[in-house]
């Protein structure tokens, strides 16, 4: 009887785990950075993708004057408000979890990376480790509304590319809108 081959992970979670690049820890650790964070990382998530949801239904952010006088589009003012914090959320950790040497050296390594060529590290540094919190966060549950928040989040990037080109969101192992079919507001 052969053993499974071991399947490499992608290098979006080797950024974000390995003492070659950000050295943030595995979020399998039990004493590591995520133990410790995970149940705010997880609050964060789920209140971001509700509101992006909540978006969905028509449901402005802000309330719209007596007279009439708000020119709002519900979807993309929660997608815009749902983005902006994901981002944030992902900067935190990158910045609570790693140091200033671990981040240098990251960039310069990414900015090595000939299928990134010509976009700037941070962005791919912050993709990916915003992929690897959307990663940990549906791990820790098994709430079918839940893991649906999550996925609508997922989705949103997704169909974004992640903010990086096919062939750097390929080299990192991230979800493709090329590759993967991305439903959102029952389009495909």
């Amino acid at each position: 009887m052969s053993a499974e081959p071991e399947v490499p992970k992608p290098l979006y979670q080797s950024i974000v785990e390995d003492k070659d690049w950000l050295n943030i820890g595995s979020r399998t650790d039990p004493k590591g950075f995520f133990a410790t964070h995970l149940s705010t990382i997880n609050k964060k998530l789920l209140h971001v993708g509700s509101t992006m949801r909540q978006g969905m239904t028509g449901d402005p952010l802000v309330s719209v004057g007596d007279d009439g006088s708000c020119d709002d589009h519900p979807l993309l003012q929660h997608d815009f408000f749902g983005i902006t914090q994901c981002l944030h959320l992902a900067n935190v950790v990158l910045l609570l979890g790693t140091t200033p040497e671990q981040l240098a050296k990251t960039m310069e390594q990414i900015a090595g990376l000939p299928l990134c060529a010509n976009l700037h590290s941070t962005t791919i540094i912050v993709s990916a480790v915003l992929v690897y919190l959307l990663d940990a966060v549906e791990a820790d549950t098994s709430d079918a509304d839940k893991l649906a928040t999550l996925l609508h989040i997922r989705q949103r990037f997704t169909q974004m590319n992640w903010m990086l080109n096919d062939n750097c969101v390929e080299a990192l192992g991230l979800p493709s809108a090329a590759t993967e079919p991305v439903e959102i507001l029952g389009e495909r």
